[in-house]
């Protein structure tokens, strides 16, 4: 009986570290995600920012900053697709109407046009909607954490003043 309780332990702490690393697995892989969509949504910005702020120009690398222009589009999509179950319904429906708005910004308007004037509406615009993708991003990943609504309470009560009056009784 003796032994049978020491595999039994053996068997419950196994099961228990088992169990702990995939769950830490699977939280490291999101938060590697997350960084990787951030990452994208960078630099597709920049490249918006580059290619809008410059008029059309007929030539080869035009053609060339236009297919990386699109295909810094298709990774974003691709990579927040793979990203959107673990989001909460309402995260989702902020950073969908945000990526909307980017996707746009990205090749909406007079992409590959011939003749296209430079937009500069666009160019400062692409920034600004991408830095608050990043942020909407970072903030839903952190609210998917355990015990985060637990703690975001401890320090935010831990900043509260009473606001009763003096000499009150």
């Amino acid at each position: 009986m003796f032994l049978l309780s020491g595999f039994l332990g053996a068997f419950l702490g196994a099961s228990l570290t088992f169990f702990f690393n995939m769950w830490k697995f699977h939280r490291d892989e999101r938060s590697s995600r997350c960084d990787e969509l951030c990452k994208a949504v960078a630099e597709a910005s920049q490249r918006a920012h580059d290619y809008w702020a410059k008029t059309f120009e007929a030539s080869d690398d035009q053609k060339l900053v236009e297919a990386e222009l699109y295909a810094a589009q298709i990774i974003v999509d691709g990579i927040f697709s793979g990203f959107r179950p673990f989001l909460s319904i309402d995260d989702e429906k902020v950073i969908d109407e945000l990526f909307s708005d980017l996707m746009d910004l990205l090749t909406g308007g007079n992409y590959s046009v011939p003749g296209r004037a430079k937009d500069l509406t666009r160019a400062t615009n692409v920034k600004p909607v991408s830095a608050d993708i990043i942020v909407q991003l970072r903030r839903a990943h952190r609210d998917t954490m355990p015990f985060h609504r637990i703690s975001l309470a401890f320090h935010q009560n831990k900043r509260r003043t009473l606001d009763m009056p003096h000499g009150w009784k």
